[in-house]
């Protein structure tokens, strides 16, 4: 996996432990969403856009767990996209993630986070 993709994974999951909103708007891409399918209850999606989530890490609505990251796979998509898969893992909640980024100006952005949560 290029390091980049890695470095702005990491990137992104800090800001979610730390309630970082700059730091997170900083790896995102504009067009950025949430998609959480059995969100916020079984059988209904949630989609959060990229202001919706900032707004939410700002208040501090979600977020402030640290949590280990494991890669579970990437799949690139041409030179300038790419496919991740990860677990995420803190005590209270688990997240099994599928993010899609995509390369601009030299930098890895996030533009969709699927995430699927599960007791931890």
């Amino acid at each position: 996996m290029e390091q980049g993709i890695r470095d702005s994974i990491e990137q992104f999951v800090r800001a979610g432990d730390e309630q970082d909103r700059d730091l997170f708007l900083k790896v995102t891409h504009a067009n950025f969403r949430v998609v959480a399918p059995n969100f916020p209850a079984p059988g209904s999606i949630a989609f959060l856009e990229r202001d919706q989530f900032a707004s939410l890490l700002q208040s501090k609505q979600i977020g402030g767990e640290v949590r280990k990251i494991d890669f579970l796979g990437w799949e690139p998509i041409g030179p300038s996209a790419a496919t991740v898969r990860t677990r995420l893992t803190g005590t209270k909640l688990r997240f099994e993630n599928a993010f899609a980024l995509i390369k601009m100006e030299d930098k890895w952005q996030i533009v969709q986070d699927m995430a699927a949560a599960s007791a931890g």
